[in-house]
């Protein structure tokens, strides 16, 4: 018997080995590091803050959400497109994007602080947010920069510095949620904002930083490559890409922004408990579609657009497997779930955390990818309007009728909707109902997770 089990160890190590090897692991890792952290800050600070203090910490994440990308302007999604596309030539692009990031934070740093963000206060409804107006440009270089280098070290085969950045990020994201509730509790002011918005800032600079400690010499010697086209190139692609993905936060958040103007801060801390996204599912897909995508580019490319359906869909399954048995244990759990980390302040929201929680049954995978490979990103676009603008219309028709849990309603029904026309464009709805939701075991879990949310 014990030399069974010590077997079985040896294999499970043995395979825990491998796993680390994975390049999809190491970006799920990272992600995951990053998304602990807030979930983290989330817990400490709704029982160390006032409700209205944490209010205003659940706005700073809503504004960063809302803005960081509107400044953007598709310049990272360019630079994932073309490395992929020519990996040899992805030193070349990394240096080009990087002039353009840098034009776009000293517009911001000048536009941004001088009225920007009073507006953005006003439709928020909390005076307090003016306390970032010169945070705020230093995050958009920091997440920039820190999309563009993460990129580059996928394309590169390179993940395994995500991996170490990943523990880093959980020490240093624990030493400052430590460091703001001793300054809440002790200090305050100003003070508190810089700390606050020194989080996001540390979380999203160390794996930068942590690639260039290691290639950063070699980056800065290495040749310049001729590279065709224009500096344009890069928004010709991205720019699509980043509409939709504006569309899709600002859709994602409209909700939230909507309660912040026609409630208080109070208010809105509850519904964002409630409408608190478990961000597990987005991670989990995003870190696999990451990992395939320059994969599926070269498909595109080769004209073999079967063998990238294939991929797509089999990839798919793999992340449901995972994702979907822990979206039904947390829709048991749900009142109990809330309470524990929220504590019972927050019981509020519970239903609205259980309708939240059915996004999960989307956030097995890239909707649009397919699209998105094959470098026709104004369909993307396309689609992402159609869902906000069904989202707006759903979310405030329902509103009237049943107030805010209608918003909740909205955002489900715009969300599947969505992803329909997207299988349907990419010709993949029949194989997604055939070998995803048909599977036995898939089928299973809709069906309970669907008997937990009702009862």
């Amino acid at each position: 018997m014990i030399s069974i089990a010590r077997k079985g160890l040896v294999n499970i190590f043995e395979l825990a080995k491998q796993a680390i090897k994975l390049p999809s692991f190491n970006i799920l890792f990272s992600q995951s590091a990053v998304m602990v952290v807030l979930v983290l800050a989330d817990v400490v600070f709704a029982r160390v803050f006032s409700v209205e203090m944490f209010g205003t910490w659940k706005q700073l994440g809503l504004l960063i959400n809302l803005v960081i990308p509107l400044m953007s302007l598709g310049i990272p999604e360019g630079f994932k497109y073309y490395a992929a596309l020519k990996p040899e030539e992805s030193k070349s692009h990394l240096f080009r994007v990087l002039k353009l990031v840098a034009g776009v934070f000293i517009f911001v740093s000048i536009f941004f602080p001088l009225g920007g963000i009073n507006l953005l206060a006003k439709i928020l409804n909390n005076d307090s947010l003016v306390n970032f107006r010169y945070m705020i440009p230093l995050l958009y270089i920091v997440m920039s920069c820190n999309q563009i280098f993460r990129n580059l070290m996928i394309n590169n085969k390179q993940t395994e510095i995500l991996l170490r950045s990943a523990v880093a990020v959980l020490i240093v994201g624990s030493l400052l949620i430590l460091l703001n509730v001793m300054i809440f509790k002790y200090i305050t002011g100003t003070l508190l904002w810089i700390s606050l918005s020194l989080m996001f800032i540390a979380l999203f600079s160390i794996p930068t930083f942590t690639y260039l400690f290691k290639h950063g010499k070699e980056i800065a010697l290495a040749k310049k490559q001729h590279v065709e086209g224009r500096y344009l190139d890069y928004l010709k692609i991205g720019f699509p890409l980043y509409v939709a993905a504006f569309i899709s936060i600002i859709g994602s958040n409209l909700d939230k922004a909507l309660v912040s103007s026609l409630t208080n801060v109070s208010q809105f801390a509850i519904y964002s408990v409630g409408a608190f996204e478990i961000p597990f599912f987005s991670m989990i897909s995003a870190s696999v579609s990451q990992s395939i995508y320059p994969e599926l580019v070269k498909l595109y490319k080769q004209q073999t657009i079967n063998e990238a359906r294939e991929l797509w869909l089999k990839t798919t399954l793999r992340v449901t497997y995972i994702t979907y048995p822990i979206l039904l244990l947390l829709m048991i759990f749900a009142k109990p779930l809330i309470v524990l980390i929220f504590t019972d302040k927050y019981l509020a929201g519970v239903h609205i955390f259980k309708t939240f929680l059915l996004l999960g049954f989307w956030r097995n995978g890239y909707y649009g990818g397919l699209i998105s490979a094959s470098g026709k990103t104004k369909w993307i676009t396309l689609y992402s309007a159609i869902s906000l603008a069904m989202n707006v219309s759903l979310s405030f028709l329902l509103y009237r009728i049943i107030g805010l849990y209608g918003i909740a309603y909205g955002a489900v029904l715009a969300t599947a909707v969505t992803a329909t026309l997207q299988l349907w464009h990419e010709k993949l709805l029949g194989g997604w109902v055939r070998e995803i939701i048909l599977d036995k075991v898939v089928l299973v879990l809709i069906i309970c997770i669907l008997f937990f949310y009702f009862i």
